[in-house]
């Protein structure tokens, strides 16, 4: 890319400098170094100003390398007790494992990802189990918050949330995949993957098209079951991972939080929620997406010009309601009716099939229709 220059009395062709490319990183791992990081939240991990930041040489804190000897729950000693309040970095290793892992508390912001440090009460043992309530590919590894450094008071304890509500956890299909040994070959030592597993979670992750990504196995955005709730961002797509027992599939919801007009898309409204998938009762070909709660208050975006003039205008996202939008019916002015986001699992696309692993249809209506 080259551009004209003044230079003394004569115009000349210069070379551009290219902007530096923006990688955004796993908000969940953070495999990217960040030089603005969000002060810590308070101890339930409400959400705090996003604008409120802290340089990564103000805390000596923010990185910090830990070994620990099990994933375990019956092995922890005293030793593997960890204090995480206030951490940015963690370097975490195990005494056979010859490198460390990176471990962070959770990230925001795209392009450019911020991180938050460990809450408080960030108090506790690392360890690897099954996720109450879901199937056994759901297991991973949780932050055991206890009121003592003493593995007795194991039990007592509570696993770490994020500020959305859902637990901080490092999914073993993750661990599996990901191209960090440290992980996994410590959850193979201790038994809680095994050699066999690690080619079923190959399996489960491989695409056919070489050009196509293959499934994110984020923790908070993979689902195991129809009614799972999962974080969404008003501001942002949607994009999830559908994981069954022989494949994960990509779901990608995209912009559905967004009007369109004209080619443009506008996201009226800003927050983060809770969300899950919800069958039609009357049409359960039809599925449609509900807000369960609201983490982040909602608030209206900046106001577009009065050209403006979608299809179909957001209703505004509230705690318990269906997503929704306000239609104006041909030949009218009228913006009063509403309907539901929906989506229609007759249709043949990738997204009808991995909605239908994750919600099979009733045996009296296996062909819709």
């Amino acid at each position: 890319m080259q551009r004209l220059v003044l230079r003394g009395d004569r115009l000349r062709l210069v070379k551009a400098a290219c902007p530096r490319r923006q990688s955004y990183a796993s908000s969940q791992y953070g495999l990217r170094e960040s030089n603005r990081i969000l002060q810590p939240p308070n101890y339930k991990g409400e959400k705090i100003a996003e604008n409120t930041l802290v340089s990564n040489s103000s805390s000596s804190q923010a990185d910090r390398h830990s070994t620990i000897s099990t994933l375990t729950p019956g092995l922890l000693t005293e030793s593997d007790y960890l204090d995480l309040s206030g951490v940015y970095h963690l370097r975490l290793s195990f005494p056979l494992s010859g490198r460390s892992k990176q471990v962070r508390y959770v990230g925001r912001g795209f392009p450019h990802l911020q991180f938050l440090p460990f809450p408080p009460h960030a108090r506790g043992f690392f360890y690897a189990g099954p996720q109450p309530g879901l199937p056994p590919l759901a297991a991973s590894i949780r932050f055991r918050c206890t009121p003592s450094p003493f593995p007795s008071s194991f039990e007592a304890g509570e696993d770490l949330l994020r500020p959305s509500g859902l637990p901080w956890q490092i999914l073993l299909g993750h661990a599996a995949t990901a191209p960090s040994p440290v992980l996994r070959d410590q959850l193979l030592r201790e038994g809680h993957l095994t050699p066999q597993s690690l080619d079923e979670w190959a399996a489960r992750v491989s695409v056919d098209d070489p050009n196509s990504p293959p499934p994110l196995l984020v923790s908070n955005r993979t689902l195991f079951t129809p009614h799972q709730r999962f974080p969404v961002n008003f501001q942002r797509p949607v994009d999830l991972t559908v994981l069954r027992a022989h494949r994960a599939y990509a779901l990608p919801l995209g912009p559905a939080f967004a009007e369109s007009y004209r080619g443009m898309t506008r996201h009226p409204f800003a927050g983060a929620a809770l969300a899950h998938f919800e069958r039609n009762p009357t049409a359960p070909y039809l599925v449609h997406l509900r807000i369960a709660t609201v983490f982040t208050p909602v608030d209206e975006a900046p106001p577009t010009p009065r050209t403006w003039s979608p299809a179909r205008r957001m209703v505004p996202p509230r705690a318990g309601a269906l997503v929704s939008f306000r239609h104006c019916p041909p030949g009218t002015e009228s913006w009063n009716h509403e309907a539901p986001w929906v989506y229609d699992l007759r249709r043949i696309t990738p997204r009808t099939e991995a909605l239908r692993a994750l919600m099979p249809p009733p045996r009296a209506h296996d062909r819709f229709g």
